[in-house]
């Protein structure tokens, strides 16, 4: 399992689903460190156990790989 950062600056703990953290943003928006540190361990922890590619959820993220930049 790993974790992805989109080419515009989102953390996408899960390939399958649209959820991101905007880290970019965070950082121009002058964050503490110690926040956005934080925020990522809590994306990091709270992604899916397991794929569930074959589950049609409302959620879903139907890009292909190379437009999510993995």
């Amino acid at each position: 399992n790993r974790v992805r950062i989109t080419c515009d600056g989102k953390l996408k703990p899960c390939i399958n689903f649209n959820d991101t953290l905007d880290i970019k943003n965070m950082i121009a928006d002058k964050i503490d460190y110690n926040i956005i540190e934080n925020k990522i361990l809590e994306s990091i922890y709270n992604k899916p156990k397991k794929h569930s590619f074959l589950i049609n959820v409302e959620n879903t993220d139907n890009r292909k790989m190379y437009q999510i930049g993995g």
